[in-house]
């Protein structure tokens, strides 16, 4: 029964959606009165596409963008009643129209919260079966029919290869699907044959005999709609009169009388049998046909081409969706912009979303005490010709900041997939990963990048401030109360959202930005009133095709349900990659996450204000912490959610205890976060490579040493195999072979010749890097320190050499290395085993 219910709303979607399309035909096919028929014709293609297809494309042009067509986010699926109206706890449906959804929506049960079954769940599975039994009813009318039409054709005589004679029908029809065949009425003058028959080989050579029971077919799926009754006697009108005319241009004006005569000698002669068949062709609207054969023209050739244009521009506006968009937020780079909701995350780049047809990725530039025209010149004439030869850079102004357009030349590389850049400046410098920058950039496709810009937006600026939740917290709770304040009598959500329209689209104009509030509110519990009803409606608004489906018991509980749900989504990848593919998910990721946050804050001041408390005599941190080794165990036990608090505490410049406490907790944190995960997520691989560097910044600011460590000696012939990778790297970084640099580099995501090619990875510019010298020791303190991301490695499987190199630019070239000898560099290589090859993982001071 739930196959059944499914199916009828889908049916329903796409009668209503068909509804639309069929108004905008029968308006365009009024305009084109006096254009041949064939035009009108084609025009009843799209409202048969929209009554069979549940799918469509997405285009700009849609004719749905003149109304609010509900279109499942991704899916090209046009939904005005959801698939589980039936389970809703205020079912509603989205015509486009206002004032019918109210009058509809008023009708509509609720659930009853004591009833077994929801009362809408009992009226759609009764309306489903309804619709199914006219299926069946008309189906069979329709075989029926048709056999028994088969059966009077069975003592037709052939008169030509194609053509019968028979006495049981009294008018020419077409019959027969894989082998149509024409059947006239005996005793036919000859003069009346000609025309006949060349207009029923024009249905057969438009392949008519197989449109119009296709098109009837659709009919009986959606015999419930009276529109689309009358859209089947106006489809089959024109297509008889566009016969008509295709015979009359075949034939010359000459043949207007005689084809005239014939169609009214043939309706004199007309019986019920054939009238009654939707399956068989045969004459009709005789009167209108005659009509429009005696006032035929050969239309001129402008009116043929402006037919042909109007014709197909609307087929192609009433067959599309309106495209659809999905909102990129950032709160790294402060931004928020629309992009296709098709294109896809690229896990092989960073912040890269590609389709079919264009691609957009975002970065950020230093840029400080530089303007945006030398950042722009910067980017466009980079010597590796990202943007070819001769960029174009234009003036651009975007959320009210100074931007730079840059447009590729022709001779851009063909790899570069057409790329264009937008370089926007900042309203404040922003930070990410520890550093500061001035300016975004986003590259893009040509054809995208400014359609993309337009809808950039700085969260920073979008929100003001820091108080700006608290401000959006006020907006929503002015709004809320509005709507709740009438119409006092009601008890069904869904009026109290109808008589405050507008305060309602208040609220959901805010889009995301109005989901933590919302989210947050459900966290406090106890949201199964008037209030909760009214948010579950927002956030099943703005979720979209986001929401779960689930016949919850009340608004609290529908949360409590979809929280667990993106819990789960969480718990099977990472947090970051949930944030990164569902932004709406993230938020509700964000606002648990804070509720926790203030309990982890408060469980680790807590225990370590225990551990502090005892033994005052003691000067060692370890003294206290081999004191209180359970409370030590319960902040230990908290895990990565601990890291973010531990970092605030080591970054807040506490010297004493309370930090020596934090630093020892995060390394030790770290130590088992590796220990229990070879493969580390990226997730928990940035928040331990920042607790490490806050330790270590911690300790050199207090002058302390890390606890010291010794590593593994290697042998001789190690130690030999990884000083000839550095050597090659050096000599393959000399002779500018990027393939052979990255030969000597430990397999990463970002690493590829692909990115390479593209510019997104620069291995060498246009320096001579000159090695000088090479030294090893197996303490070395990097070696100590260093923590390879996203995997464990053992100690005997990392070495570090100290190099010392030197920079040279050609004649007023410059590059991102400064002139001059480099000492003490980093070289940093692992292996996975020591039956493994030594590889370059990192390098650096």
């Amino acid at each position: 029964m739930r196959l059944l219910q499914d199916l009828f709303i889908t049916i329903l979607n796409m009668s209503i959606t068909a509804s639309y399309v069929a108004i905008g035909v029968i308006l365009v096919r009024q305009l084109l009165k006096k254009a041949p028929k064939i035009f009108s014709y084609i025009l009843w293609v799209s409202v048969l596409f929209r009554l069979l297809c549940p799918f469509s494309f997405d285009s700009a042009f849609s004719f749905f963008n003149l109304i609010n067509l509900n279109e499942k986010q991704g899916s090209g699926v046009s939904e005005f009643m959801l698939q589980n109206i039936g389970l809703l706890q205020t079912p509603a449906i989205q015509s486009g129209i206002g004032s019918i959804d109210s009058a509809v929506n008023v009708s509509l049960s609720p659930a009853v919260p004591v009833a077994s079954v929801n009362p809408m769940e009992i009226w759609m599975t009764v309306l489903s079966l309804i619709w199914i039994s006219g299926v069946i009813v008309l189906m069979i009318y329709g075989i029926i029919s048709y056999v028994k039409i088969k059966g009077k054709l069975q003592t037709a005589t052939r008169v030509e290869a194609d053509v019968f004679e028979t006495d049981a029908v009294g008018t020419a029809f077409v019959c027969g699907f894989i082998h149509p065949k024409i059947y006239v009425p005996a005793n036919i003058g000859d003069a009346n044959l000609s025309y006949i028959l060349e207009h029923e080989r024009t249905h057969i050579r438009r392949k008519d005999y197989l449109i119009k029971p296709l098109a009837f077919l659709a009919l009986i799926l959606h015999w419930f709609n009276p529109l689309m009754w009358l859209c089947f006697a106006l489809m089959s009108r024109d297509m008889e009169m566009s016969c008509d005319e295709s015979v009359l241009h075949r034939l010359g004006d000459s043949a207007k009388g005689g084809y005239s005569g014939s169609l009214l000698a043939l309706s004199v002669k007309r019986k019920g049998l054939l009238a009654a068949n939707p399956l068989a062709f045969g004459e009709s609207h005789v009167r209108d046909r005659i009509k429009n054969v005696l006032n035929f023209k050969k239309p001129a050739f402008w009116v043929i081409g402006v037919a042909i244009a109007a014709v197909c521009a609307a087929v192609i506006a009433f067959a599309a969706n309106p495209s659809q968009s999905s909102a990129y937020i950032s709160e790294d780079y402060k931004i928020s912009f629309k992009y296709p909701s098709y294109w896809k995350l690229n896990p092989n780049y960073i912040e890269r979303y590609e389709g079919k047809d264009g691609f957009f990725q975002v970065g950020a530039i230093n840029g400080e005490n530089m303007s945006i025209d030398e950042v722009a010149k910067n980017d466009a004439f980079h010597k590796l010709n990202p943007y070819g030869s001769d960029p174009k850079i234009i003036n651009r102004t975007i959320d009210g900041q100074e931007a730079r357009l840059i447009l590729p030349s022709a001779d851009q590389p063909e790899e570069m997939k057409n790329q264009a850049g937008l370089i926007v400046k900042y309203p404040e410098a922003v930070k990410i990963d520890g550093s500061l920058y001035h300016y975004l950039i986003l590259w893009a496709d040509k054809s995208h990048i400014e359609q993309i810009g337009n809808t950039l937006t700085f969260l920073k600026k979008q929100i003001g401030d820091e108080k700006s939740s608290d401000r959006i917290a006020n907006l929503i709770e002015e709004n809320l109360a509005a709507i709740m304040s009438s119409p006092k009598n009601s008890s069904n959500p869904q009026d109290y959202i109808n008589a405050h329209q507008a305060e309602y689209n208040a609220i959901l104009a805010l889009e995301t930005q109005a989901l933590p509030y919302l989210f947050s509110e459900f966290e406090k519990g106890g949201q199964t009133g008037l209030k909760g009803h009214i948010m579950q409606n927002l956030c099943w608004d703005i979720l979209g095709d986001d929401n779960i489906q689930y016949a919850s018991k009340n608004p609290q509980d529908w949360y409590d349900t979809f929280k667990k749900h993106v819990q789960r989504i969480a718990a099977s990848s990472s947090i970051d990659f949930v944030k990164a593919n569902n932004p709406k998910y993230g938020v509700l990721l964000d606002v648990i996450n804070t509720a926790n946050t203030d309990d982890v804050a408060k469980i680790i001041e807590e225990n370590i204000s225990v551990i502090m408390s005892s033994p005052q005599e003691a000067s060692n941190s370890y003294a206290y912490i081999d004191m209180h080794k359970e409370e030590y165990e319960k902040i230990l036990e908290i895990g990565k959610e601990a890291l973010p608090y531990l970092i605030d505490i080591l970054e807040s410049g506490d010297k004493g205890l309370r930090g020596s406490i934090a630093a020892t907790l995060c390394e030790d944190i770290v130590k088992r976060l590796l220990d229990e995960n070879k493969n580390v997520d990226p997730e928990t691989e940035k928040i331990s490579k920042e607790a490490l560097m806050a330790v270590d910044k911690w300790n050199a600011t207090n002058g302390n040493k890390s606890q010291e460590v010794v590593m593994p000696e290697f042998t001789k012939e190690e130690v030999a195999a990884a000083r000839v990778v550095v050597e090659e790297y050096y000599r393959a970084v000399a002779a500018k072979d990027a393939e052979a640099i990255l030969a000597t580099m430990y397999p990463q995501e970002h690493l590829t010749m692909e990115r390479v090619k593209s510019g997104n990875v620069q291995l060498f510019g246009t320096e001579k890097r000159t090695l000088l010298s090479i030294d090893y020791d197996s303490q070395d303190s990097m070696r100590k320190s260093y923590k390879p991301g996203g995997k464990y490695v053992e100690p005997e499987n990392i070495i570090v050499f100290k190099v010392s190199f030197n920079i040279d630019y050609p004649d007023k070239d410059t590059g991102p290395w400064n002139e001059g000898v480099y000492e003490n560099w980093s070289m940093i290589l692992i292996r996975d085993d020591k039956n493994n090859p030594w590889l370059i993982y990192d390098q650096g001071y």
